[in-house]
């Protein structure tokens, strides 16, 4: 399980870095299980949070999100439609890594 964990963090970082080159993220941040190998499980996604991508390029960023996360699949949470307590975990950088 932990080499998967490490292949999942590791793929979460280029999909990252294509949010906000190519989609104009203004932030990525990593949320979820990937924060705590011992929540990671076999079912466990990359969860990411983004702000900023404009509308015209959403469809865009989830489909070659999901190129690239393969075998994993990938959740990308907009941070302008998050719920009250994840806008509040991220303002206070509670369980999160900031990627970019």
């Amino acid at each position: 399980m932990r080499q998967r964990f490490t292949a999942a963090r590791k793929t979460a970082l280029p999909i990252s870095e294509y949010l906000v080159k190519t989609c104009h993220a203004s932030k990525v941040v990593l949320v979820g299980s990937l924060l705590d190998e011992r929540r990671f499980d076999i079912h466990s996604d990359i969860d990411l949070c983004v702000q900023g991508i404009p509308s015209d390029s959403c469809f865009r960023a989830v489909g070659e999100s999901l190129l690239q996360a393969s075998p994993f699949d990938v959740d990308l949470i907009s941070m302008e439609h998050a719920g009250e307590r994840m806008n509040k975990h991220i303002l206070n950088d509670d369980m999160i890594k900031t990627l970019f």
